[in-house]
């Protein structure tokens, strides 16, 4: 009996063994692995920091412990360092933190405990601080600009002057200005006789005036094109420049377009989202220029002024234009025939239209309503030396001039169409006309405030088309017309307000002005 119990306990004393074999093993199985979690990571920081300037710091947690932080790479050595208990990075190497040479660094940290680990990437930006150079900047030789360039100045609170003087050493170089971004003043790049293209100023975005005048070896202003806010352009004089291409960001102008003498332009294209200007828009001594495509864009200016381009034939290009504040100037231009881009015009303060030999037309003018300058002894309307114009149909809406009109000098113009609905004028001037026959276009003209001259046009025969005219306040000078021997037009006038101050002589007949009142106005 007794063996049979101690049996019994030997088998729950193993039972309870085994069990709590079993249990031991259960906990084992259960023991909870280590785990690590961090992300990628972006900072920024202004260049030039101080060495030792914190960053940023990098996110890392572990399920059990601590995790410890290291470098497995960076894109330029020695850029940064790391902490390794906090993931705290700070600058290491501070000359790497230059904006103008880099703008960017980028590298892996990885965040472990014990085996367990993973990695961050993380990115820095360098954020550009403003250098700015406060005062007047001349540069006149090549060494100069580099030492300028080495202070590496983001702003120029002044005017910028890039040309050199025959003393100094010629500037060939600017590319190591390419840290500006602004000029609060005018950017003048000014007789360099050995630049050849403007890199360096690509960056450069706001200026007053831009200047690029006569620089003889000047091909490419290409690294211009980021200007985006600058209140007048002069490109002038520089013989081997093709395009303005460098413009097209500008839309709005307060002050002035002039493009001259630029004896291998093309073309006007990167002018073309230019909608508006406070000042004139000169194109002049362009020869190779045929019209004014990339002017599209131009809806309204103050003044147009197009002059000696030996190529242009005609303005096109302008044909959105709607409103010209003052006047236009249109002069010496060999091969111009015509001015139809100008038909949305309907004022004008003056119409100058000078030595274009091959002009035929002004029906470009057609829309134009009223004339009228600043003071009344302003010539308003001067259309001389233009040998091929036959008349002047295109002014035949003016109804209104308020101003002196000269017509002189026109080979082929035959009659004066162009005034029949204008009733007064402060001066007429007709002179040296030699093929005109007709003044019948001045038919409704009842007053010249100022003085009348008509001289010099050798096949007048008639004043017919003055008839309506009963005064003139100033003065009468009809002379030198060879073949005028008919009055008749001028006897109201004489019988109403004519002049003390007058002259008529050298005409084929000269009447008196008892003649004229008597009704003796004709051979």
């Amino acid at each position: 009996m007794l063996e049979k119990k101690i049996h019994l306990w030997g088998l729950l004393i193993g039972l309870l063994v085994v069990v709590s074999c079993s249990d031991d093993n259960s906990v084992e199985d259960q023991e909870v692995s280590i785990t690590v979690t961090t992300e990628d990571m972006s900072f920024s920081i202004k260049e030039n920091p101080e060495e030792g300037a914190l960053i940023g710091m990098v996110t890392g947690s572990t399920n059990q412990g601590k995790v410890k932080f290291s470098i497995i790479s960076q894109s330029i050595t020695d850029a940064f360092t790391i902490e390794e208990s906090t993931g705290k990075i700070y600058v290491k190497n501070k000359t790497i933190y230059d904006y103008e040479v880099t703008t960017t660094i980028t590298g892996v940290v990885k965040v472990a405990n014990g085996t367990a680990q993973k990695e961050s990437k993380i990115n820095i930006q360098i954020k550009d601080e403003e250098e700015v150079f406060s005062g007047e900047v001349n540069l006149k030789t090549q060494e100069e600009v580099d030492a300028f360039a080495a202070n590496k100045y983001n702003t120029i609170a002044g005017n910028l002057h890039i040309g050199y003087t025959e003393e100094g050493d010629k500037i060939t170089d600017i590319a190591a200005l390419s840290s500006l971004k602004t000029i609060t003043g005018n950017l003048q790049v000014v007789k360099n006789d050995a630049l050849k293209t403007l890199e360096g100023l690509q960056n450069v975005t706001t200026v007053k005036v831009c200047v690029v005048y006569d620089n003889a070896m000047l091909e490419d202003i290409s690294a211009l094109a980021n200007l985006n806010s600058i209140e007048s352009i002069r490109v002038s004089s520089n013989p081997l420049l093709t395009n303005v291409n460098c413009f097209s960001k500008i839309t709005s102008l307060r002050g002035f377009i002039e493009i001259g003498s630029n004896s291998a332009l093309i073309d006007l294209q990167g002018l073309h989202n230019i909608t508006t200007t406070g000042r004139s828009v000169q194109v002049f001594g362009n020869p190779q220029l045929k019209n004014l495509k990339g002017l599209e864009g131009l809806k309204e200016i103050d003044r147009l002024l197009v002059n000696s381009n030996q190529s242009m034939m005609s303005l096109e290009g302008i044909e959105n234009l709607e409103t010209i504040e003052e006047g236009i100037q249109i002069w010496s231009n060999e091969n111009l025939l015509e001015i139809d881009a100008l038909n949305k015009i309907t004022s004008l303060t003056y119409v100058d239209i000078n030595e274009n030999p091959a002009l035929n037309s002004l029906n470009g003018l057609r829309n134009v309503t009223t004339l009228s300058a600043f003071s009344k002894e302003s010539t308003v309307v001067n259309i001389r030396k233009n040998p091929s114009l036959p008349n002047l149909e295109g002014l035949h809406n003016v109804t209104q001039i308020n101003g002196k009109v000269v017509i002189e000098q026109n080979e082929k113009l035959e009659k004066i169409d162009g005034f029949g609905k204008v009733i007064s004028v402060s001066g007429l001037e007709i002179g040296e006309n030699p093929a005109l026959y007709s003044l019948s276009g001045l038919s409704k003209l009842e007053e010249v405030t100022e003085t009348l001259i008509i001289d010099r046009n050798t096949s007048l025969q008639s004043l017919d088309g003055l008839n309506r005219l009963t005064t003139v306040g100033k003065a009468v000078y009809i002379q030198y017309n060879d073949q005028l021997s008919d009055f008749c037009g001028v006897t109201t006038l004489a019988a109403n307000n004519f002049p003390s101050d007058h002259i008529i002589t050298a005409n084929q007949f000269d009447p008196s002005l008892d003649d004229l009142k008597n009704g003796n106005c004709s051979m």
